[in-house]
């Protein structure tokens, strides 16, 4: 291309897929890559002009443009004098060095056009005496990380050339930009293609029913990611290669596998797509010429509870060996093989270490640099520099956002050394499982300070004595709440006695500790005195939706162990099997001439605190119902919490959002000092499902006034212990999803009758 200045030539692949998908937004700089070169000593800024007109003029790269010929992108070679150098002076400012990454950043985020004119630019900017910094930024269309890092080595070569009063065209100038347009040529051409294209469609092809969506969405362009960055020490980075050496691997090696550790302990995922960029080119005159070439490489990796450090690094070794020998074959042309353009992503993350010596000399001048952007990121880029210069490995992470919706973005660079940190202390045996991704002080919040719960006082063992402390003690006061004739103006001693005479009545139907005793009512009053008086019989609740049909109370029923039903008017369903279950229809006339026979006294049965109060239909995984078994224990927790966590100066009031784990109407009866009906007592709705089960354990807010729904679960309750572990059940870090766990006073007892569910799901 040299000798045919002007001339047309085609796009190579790479360049192609970038050249489309910067069509999808025009105007987003996100393809705008950069680094910056601090050059310290007593620099001769006019020079080092001089010395990037002629850079420029070498590496062909950088003098491209673009021409759309019959709606097919052509480019040719400009004018190196096209380029202009921007020279800045900013030793006024307070801080030079903020001031000129501020200035560096706002030119980074200048949109290019890709046919107005170059896709390249340059600034020289003043700092101080012997401070400057050289900034390169170029549009990915034309430039990737490997070409930066020729361009940099050849200008300060030219400029301590023309520093010493040497020819630098003598020293070993670069070479055209027809090397790589032959090379690509020729390899879209070759049989080399297609061998390619079977081995990673091989390698990649159940990769969506590994979880990935085809991809019939539209494509978008994503914003530039946000980043944030680390560093390890001289010591510790010479630490981590002596490690890398001893599991038999390289930094890079080790640092992949960090990654893959870091997205398996963060997600859950087992099935592991790691994108790592390569040159995407062969040859030693290939790999001199600068332009866009650069390729990613899809490595998958499994891990599992099973898998050992040595496991991963060889899966990763073997990958990478066979991975390399393709690398010419187009990632974009990946996702189009497999249908995922527009689809979920097809590399979880990518990794890219980047070892080489980058101490630069401009004459007697020494320069370090420092990236500032790599383009756009599907959703996490983990780049690691390793400069071979004695001065430790800067870490850059990337984060878009948007794409993923996980821990803080601020947690996970320093997450990602933890492990990176850990793996390299390991040894090749230890399962992986082991290294540990949670910091001290994490750990600390996650399992103590989080799950400081320990109430004052303890609560009583049962709600029967619950209830009974609140009648004993305002024995006159009317329990408001219920709605009609039923209920209203009825005193607690008067509800103590009703349901210490139905208890009896109860009793001799053969209700007694452990009983199941399904409740279908339709009024307040009746599924409080129904409520109460099973549990002073010793049995437990369990509450049936009125909207059940005949066939679904029967087969819960039947799941719970119940034998007898309690219900009112319209609430004994017809039919249910005869002689199956035992009937107490509370409206008959002649079961209420004898319960009101019986004696009103309190009832000789003792409940104590583990015995099951509660027992409540929540949905599996089927849909179908499954009956969940509470504690007498477990509630009173529940209601000596709701307690204080609900007081308000008209006494303690239920919010809407709330779930308890009975009925709004029976809490309030146990609670010791409720509101009033007129101060806003939660109405009557029965809750049965999993929020109800959770309210003995995990508190939820309200998002604020006038807003609908609760807030994300916040604290469990007092003297109860929740955690959120994975599927190892090891705790994981705040902001990484899990299974929740809870411990202590409010956890369920089991799935009645049900032991093998119960040995599966109760294991913690």
């Amino acid at each position: 291309m040299a000798a045919s200045e002007g001339e047309y030539q085609e796009l190579m692949a790479g360049q192609l897929a970038v050249w489309y998908a910067q069509q999808l937004d025009p105007e987003n700089p996100v393809y705008n890559i950069a680094e910056y070169v601090e050059i310290r000593g007593d620099l001769d800024a006019g020079l080092l002009v001089r010395a990037l007109r002629h850079t420029v003029h070498e590496a062909e790269t950088a003098r491209l443009r673009f021409r759309v010929q019959d709606d097919v992108p052509r480019q040719y070679l400009g004018d190196a004098d096209e380029h202009p150098v921007e020279l800045v002076d900013l030793t006024a400012e307070p801080d030079p060095h903020a001031a000129a990454e501020t200035w560096m950043r706002a030119r980074l985020r200048r949109p290019v056009d890709l046919t107005g004119g170059p896709l390249t630019g340059y600034a020289v900017i003043k700092a101080g005496p012997d401070r400057h910094y050289w900034l390169h930024c170029a549009h990915h269309l034309v430039m990737d990380g490997h070409s930066g890092r020729l361009f940099a080595d050849r200008l300060a070569r030219v400029y301590t050339a023309l520093a010493e009063g040497r020819d630098p065209g003598q020293d070993h100038p670069l070479e055209p930009i027809t090397v790589l347009l032959d090379e690509d040529r020729a390899y879209r051409s070759s049989t080399t293609l297609s061998e390619d294209r079977e081995y990673w469609l091989d390698a990649l092809s159940d990769t969506a029913r590994a979880g990935r969506a085809d991809g019939h969405g539209p494509r978008t362009l994503p914003q530039a990611p946000v980043r944030h960055w680390g560093e390890v020490g001289s010591d510790e980075a010479t630490g981590l290669k002596r490690d890398a050496r001893r599991l038999r691997t390289t930094l890079a090696g080790l640092t992949i596998a960090a990654a893959c550790l870091y997205h398996h302990r963060t997600t859950g995922a087992r099935d592991i797509v790691v994108g790592v960029p390569v040159v995407g080119r062969v040859g030693r005159r290939a790999l001199a010429v600068p332009g866009m070439t650069s390729n990613i490489l899809p490595i998958r990796v499994s891990v599992g509870r099973t898998t050992t450090v040595a496991d991963l690094l060889g899966q990763i070794a073997a990958r990478m060996r066979t991975a390399t020998r393709h690398q010419r074959y187009r990632y974009e042309d990946m996702l189009r093989d497999l249908k995922l353009l527009g689809g979920a992503p097809l590399c979880d993350l990518v990794v890219n270490v980047m070892s080489f010596d980058y101490r630069l000399r401009f004459g007697d001048c020494t320069g370090t640099a420092r990236n500032l952007a790599n383009g756009p990121i599907d959703a996490l880029s983990i780049d690691v520099y390793d400069r071979l210069d004695g001065a430790g490995l800067q870490v850059d992470v990337d984060v878009h956002r948007g794409a993923r919706d996980l821990e803080p973005e601020e947690e996970i660079c320093p997450r990602f050394l933890r492990i990176l940190r850990s793996l390299a202390g390991a040894q090749p045996g230890d399962p992986v499982g082991r290294i540990d991704v949670l910091s001290a002080r994490e750990r600390t919040r996650v399992l103590a300070d989080w799950n400081d719960t320990a109430a004052g006082a303890a609560p009583p063992p049962s709600v029967v004595e619950l209830f009974e402390t609140r009648a004993a003690r305002t024995p006159d006061a009317a329990v408001g709440g219920f709605g009609g004739s039923h209920g209203d103006g009825m005193s607690f001693a008067e509800l103590d006695a009703r349901t210490n005479r139905l208890a009896r009545y109860l009793t001799a139907q053969g209700v007694g500790p452990e009983s199941v005793v399904g409740l279908r009512t339709a009024r307040d009053a009746d599924a409080v005195v129904a409520t109460l008086a099973v549990w002073k019989a010793g049995g437990a609740c369990l509450p049936i939706d009125p909207e059940l049909t005949a066939e679904e109370t029967t087969r819960l029923l039947a799941d719970s162990g119940a034998e007898l039903v309690v219900g009112g008017p319209g609430g004994v369903p017809d039919p249910l099997p005869a002689g199956r279950f035992g009937v107490v229809d509370l409206d008959d006339p002649s079961v209420a001439e004898r319960v009101n026979g019986l004696d009103a006294g309190p009832s000789a049965v003792r409940v104590p605190g583990q015995a099951l109060a509660q027992v409540i239909a929540v949905p599996d995984l089927t849909g179908q119902s499954v009956p969940v078994g509470l504690t007498h224990g477990a509630l009173a927790n529940y209601v000596a919490w709701a307690a204080d966590a609900y007081a308000t100066e008209h006494g303690t009031r239920v919010p809407p959002y709330a779930t308890p784990p009975v009925r709004p109407s029976v809490l309030h009866a146990l609670l010791p000092q409720a509101a009033t009906a007129e101060s806003g007592l939660v109405g009557s709705t029965v809750h049965n499902g999993p929020q109800a089960l959770l309210g003995c354990c995990v508190h939820a807010t309200a998002t604020g006034a006038g807003q609908d729904g609760p807030d994300p679960l916040r604290r469990p309750l007092a003297n109860t212990r929740a955690y959120v572990l994975d599927a190892a059940l090891r705790p994981v870090a705040p902001g990484v999803p899990g299974e929740l766990y809870v411990a202590g006073a409010g956890v369920a007892r089991g799935f009645p009758g049900r032991a093998g569910a119960t040995a599966r799901r109760f294991v913690a």
